[in-house]
């Protein structure tokens, strides 16, 4: 591998890690997606907490996977297995 590409995924995990810890009052969440690879692609998702939590609470526990605190039989519901609707490259998904 080239030296450069060490040097820039250092430089990109560096300023990645410093972007998450300084935004205070906002979480994050991941997705592993998959695009037909061997090795699915990490996706980070910035939510925006501190301006509409609720949603942001729901969009967390689907991304973790929720079940239903009170029926431990019931199954996790989320967004594993899910096939994406629309994907416009470079845009949005």
């Amino acid at each position: 591998m080239d030296t450069n590409k060490y040097q820039y995924k250092k430089i990109a995990a560096d300023m990645l890690r410093t972007t998450i810890n300084d935004t205070p009052g906002r979480d994050y969440v991941y997705m592993n997606i998959n695009t037909g690879a061997n090795v699915p692609s990490k996706v980070i998702i910035e939510l925006f907490s501190d301006i509409c939590p609720k949603t942001c609470a729901n969009f967390k526990q689907l991304c973790e996977g929720y079940q239903n605190s009170e029926d431990k039989t019931a199954e996790k519901i989320g967004y594993a297995g899910t096939e994406f609707h629309r994907v416009v490259k470079g845009m949005y998904i």
